[in-house]
């Protein structure tokens, strides 16, 4: 994992979440609301790669492999082209399929298996070092 490299950012990281189930991505959405981060969503591989093509700053990729339209390895395939820095974070149900095994074999990238549960969120952010908002009083 490449660690720490959103801490020397001077702006919020601009984060990229492509996940059909709508469930898991609002369950992201909501750790990711704790953090300070801009996030944009996508629930299908086309509208991601669209995306990605066309938006010059981009800080992380939380990625799932199983979309409609273009697959994830599609996706994949044009961020190592659009933006071959960014650290990809590739959500699976099945990490021992052969399009995980092939996605572990890039190097470029982290594979978090479903369920994703609280502290997977924790250790990631944590991790990338994405900060906390501060938390209010009685939070």
């Amino acid at each position: 994992m490449a660690q720490g490299f959103l801490e020397t950012l001077t702006r919020p990281p601009n984060i990229v979440l492509v996940e059909d189930d709508k469930a898991y991505a609002e369950l992201f959405l909501i750790q990711l609301s704790h953090y300070a981060c801009n996030i944009c969503r996508f629930s299908d591989g086309t509208s991601a790669i669209e995306y990605l093509r066309s938006s010059p700053s981009i800080d992380l990729l939380f990625l799932d492999l199983k979309l409609p339209g273009a697959s994830g390895l599609d996706v994949l395939g044009v961020v190592k082209e659009t933006h071959p820095a960014v650290p990809v974070v590739v959500i699976t149900g099945c990490t021992d399929s052969e399009d995980a095994k092939a996605v572990l074999r890039t190097g470029f990238v982290t594979l978090v298996n479903k369920p994703v549960l609280h502290h997977d969120f924790e250790r990631l952010f944590r991790a990338f070092k994405i900060r906390a908002l501060p938390r209010g009083d009685g939070i």
